[in-house]
């Protein structure tokens, strides 16, 4: 991945063309260079040469030099450092236009001195002279060239085509600067990866041809098959990853009765009493204002449910009883006769971990016992659930459970 540090305008769609390689960020909010395999600063942004103030070198005191200096001092990714081409410096701002200008290339210096504000110990010459420059048949322009005197040869990359004057040289391991502009066309890629390729900073990627699959080593076809055995264990793997993860949801759906209150706690109540008891919750029709009713053996258990945040009381208690009440009344208008009972299913103190809350206080449960009402807090029936999931526990038996206790269910697990 390239970050290109430029001020000069990329527009969104440039930026979304290229964005699987390149990066663009503006001096202001570059990001580190070790988060990229190549960084480029683009020196040639033409805000870099514009000033308000009335001298022109106050162009040096841009804070973004420093900042580049500390981040190339400590960074081990590959860096380009892009000069300018010649360009009017613009300074002595006033009345909304700059009034005073100077030609770059009339002091060439000033370029070796932003350069040395990146890197200090910076000692090579530029001078000005137009030049072309051909890579991989792309042509490139370049304002300034290297001086030769001022060059260690070992460090010269590239030179001009004709004039054979230096553009490329390499400072450090991983530390290039260059006059040639490969940045003039930022919607062409490949002008910038040639350039790259030529410095040694990415390497030519060449077309696999397809006749290639057919030419075998040694061993490949010992290792093609066990790379098909281990994809199909792999897949084996994953599928019961998948399985797991499936169980694992509907566990944590039943543990969910622990903390639940309202709706969503009446339905996964009636999702689990109907695996006990074999019955479809989804066919209830609530005609009684109860959250669920059952009958088993010629018992109808009337099931209420409730979610709270403090503990039971009576009225709960008794507001859930209010529901059997409702389906005897209904009995008798309609001249029918059965055996009711009902099942209060209370998820009390819910934001507390079940062995912190409080017991259920006799008060309440003697309620119950008056009106044959059996009071289920959520921890005991998930056990009871848990248990008979590991076939510890029938439906006989909850279904006894269910029919003779009542007051506050009584179980302690098996």
């Amino acid at each position: 991945m390239i970050q290109i540090i430029t001020n000069t305008f990329v527009s969104v769609e440039q930026k979304n063309s290229v964005k699987k390689l390149i990066e663009y960020n503006k001096f202001s909010d570059y990001k580190s260079f070790d988060l990229f395999d190549i960084n480029i600063i683009d020196l040639n942004s033409d805000s870099i040469w514009e000033t308000k103030t009335n001298s022109y070198e106050n162009i040096l005191n841009c804070k973004e030099l420093k900042l580049f200096s500390q981040s190339l001092k400590t960074s081990k990714a590959k860096i380009i450092i892009s000069l300018p081409q010649n360009k009017m410096i613009q300074f002595n701002y006033s009345f909304n236009r700059y009034n005073n200008s100077k030609d770059l290339k009339t002091i060439p210096d000033i370029i070796e001195r932003i350069v040395k504000k990146i890197i200090p110990d910076y000692l090579t010459h530029v001078f000005f002279e137009r030049n072309i420059s051909t890579i991989q048949n792309l042509k490139y322009n370049s304002d300034f060239y290297f001086d030769e005197e001022s060059t260690v040869a070992s460090n010269i990359l590239l030179r001009c085509d004709k004039s054979r004057k230096i553009n490329t040289i390499k400072l450090q391991k991983n530390l290039i600067i260059t006059t040639l502009n490969f940045l003039s066309n930022m919607n062409d890629v490949n002008i910038i990866i040639a350039f790259l390729n030529q410095v040694g900073f990415m390497q030519q990627q060449t077309t696999i041809p397809d006749w290639i699959k057919d030419i075998q080593f040694y061993n490949d076809k010992e290792l093609i098959s066990e790379n098909d055995k281990n994809k199909q264990e792999i897949q084996k793997i994953n599928e019961k990853i998948e399985n797991n993860n499936k169980e694992l949801e509907t566990n944590n759906q039943y543990k969910s009765i622990l903390y639940l209150s309202g709706t969503a706690l009446a339905d996964q109540i009636n999702n689990m009493l109907g695996k006990i008891f074999d019955l479809n919750p989804e066919e209830f029709v609530d005609k009684y204002e109860e959250d669920f009713n059952f009958k088993k053996n010629n018992i109808t258990f009337i099931v209420e449910t409730k979610g709270l945040n403090n503990e039971v009381t009576g009225k709960n208690v008794s507001a859930a009883y209010d529901h059997v009440i409702i389906y005897e009344d209904q009995l008798e208008q309609e001249k029918k006769e059965e055996k009711v009972k009902g099942l209060f299913f209370v998820a009390s103190e819910r934001n507390k971990k079940p062995e912190e809350r409080a017991k259920i206080k006799e008060r309440q449960i003697t309620i119950a016992k008056r009106n044959n009402m059996l009071i289920i807090d959520t921890p005991t029936f998930y056990k009871m659930f848990e248990d008979f999931c590991q076939k510890k526990l029938s439906t006989e038996e909850i279904f006894k459970i269910f029919k003779e206790q009542v007051g506050l269910i009584n179980y302690e697990g098996k």
